[in-house]
């Protein structure tokens, strides 16, 4: 069985959803040919995992839409509808009411949402109305909507965290005195989360706290109010991380996500794509049932690679091997740099014997690059485990062949965009 935990709260919300899914079209079949001795979650773990590009064939119903809110297909690029019943829609308010009230907001807040899609603006401000809070609406530029927000005395915010940092801006150049006591922030990472939270709490008075989540889903996970850990939302949502190569349970591996709360339009074990890593949770007083924590996300799976059974992260190691490369030209050669001549680094993966190999493809001025190369072999050991082989090559074959690639795989059979035997040749020298 793929579900490690279950929250007892969500049995007869589960029955309910599961009920209706064996009336689903797309799912009828492969649920009518369980056995039938296997368990309500045991139907759940054996259906196939639902993927972005796969949702819009999915999502067809004929029950009646009452909302839709979009995203972007990120295969085809085009805009997906994701639509709700009027039941749906209704299980979102309140599946966003309890994460309000989890948080700590209460009937005493005046509360506004600025700078969010107004999709998500929508059934937030009708949950935040349930919870008997007042919500106030502001539209305009940024100094408007700030000075709105102060001169209406909001004590709860939504928003994210980059506005917040405009916001404290704001504030340090008016001189005014903020009413906030809590800012909940999404859409956006946060780099130092304890400095930030810090910074919040000194200029705008209020605490800070922070959701993961999608469009889809909503909010999946909450920021503990204690540690520097997420909390996944259990009630009316089941939380798997998943292997992407053997599609068994892990510690480490892609968040999937079953929202209970969906039942005329389900996501079925919805593959998020962003990577995670449970960590020892540590005690708070937060409440959240779920035992699992994680630190924020690893990295998104379209941005990882897998090297002999290993995932990496293949985004960061390129930034930060380019980052080095570039420093120690820099700053070691004394040299300065035009945009056209600036360093440029493109990983690419070969199968040899059976094995993936790391290549580190970099630009080189003078000779002198040649000595300094080790650097970056060093630092991918120290890191990442990996050795790579590192290839210095001239401007004007990096850019002919590599164009303004960070990976090129190998051991893909189409890859159109870049010439594959010139860059074998090159790896073969």
């Amino acid at each position: 069985m793929l579900i490690k935990f279950f929250d007892a709260e969500n049995k007869s919300s589960f029955y309910q959803w599961l009920k209706k899914l064996e009336k689903h079209r797309f799912y009828k079949k492969e649920l009518k040919s369980l056995s039938q001795k296997a368990t309500p979650l045991g139907k759940l773990s054996s259906l196939s995992m639902l993927s972005r590009k796969e949702i819009d064939k999915i999502l067809v119903n004929d029950k009646k839409i009452s909302y839709v809110m979009r995203m972007r297909n990120q295969v085809s690029s085009e805009m997906v509808n994701i639509p709700l019943s009027k039941k749906d829609f209704e299980g979102l308010i309140i599946f966003e009411k309890d994460k309000f009230e989890k948080i700590g907001v209460n009937s005493q807040d005046i509360a506004s949402v600025i700078f969010f899609p107004l999709q998500h603006v929508i059934p937030m401000s009708l949950a935040l109305q349930r919870l008997g809070a007042i919500y106030i609406p502001f539209e305009g530029d940024e100094e408007k909507v700030f000075f709105d927000v102060i001169n209406n005395k909001i004590s709860f915010l939504v928003t994210t965290p980059s506005r917040v940092s405009k916001l404290i801006d704001f504030v340090k150049k008016t001189k005014l005195k903020s009413s906030l006591r809590l800012i909940n922030t999404g859409g956006q990472k946060i780099k130092d989360y304890h400095f930030f939270k810090m910074k919040v709490k000194k200029y705008l008075g209020a605490d800070l706290v922070d959701n993961i989540g999608s469009s889809e889903l909503q909010n999946f996970a909450i920021h503990c109010r204690e540690h520097e850990q997420y909390h996944f939302v259990s009630k009316d949502q089941i939380v798997e991380v998943i292997d992407p190569e053997t599609k068994s349970i892990s510690d480490k591996g892609e968040l999937v996500i079953t929202p209970l709360w969906r039942k005329d339009f389900p996501l079925v074990r919805y593959k998020t794509r962003d990577i995670v890593k449970l960590i020892k949770s540590k005690k708070c007083s937060c409440g959240f049932a779920d035992p699992r924590v994680i630190k924020g996300i690893e990295g998104r799976l379209d941005q990882m690679i897998k090297l002999n059974g290993v995932l990496l992260p293949i985004y960061q190691i390129h930034q930060k091997l380019l980052k080095l490369w570039t420093e120690q030209i820099v700053i070691l050669d004394n040299l300065i740099w035009k945009y056209r001549d600036s360093p440029k680094l493109c990983l690419v993966v070969q199968e040899k014997r059976r094995k993936d190999e790391l290549f580190i493809f970099i630009t080189k001025k003078r000779s002198a690059f040649f000595r300094r190369k080790n650097l970056l072999v060093k630092f991918c050991q120290k890191e990442f485990y990996l050795t790579p082989e590192v290839r210095v090559i001239e401007y004007n074959v990096f850019n002919k062949l590599f164009l303004e690639s960070m990976l090129i795989d190998l051991r893909l059979k189409v890859n159109k965009m870049v010439n594959q035997k010139a860059i074998k040749k090159l790896i073969n020298v």
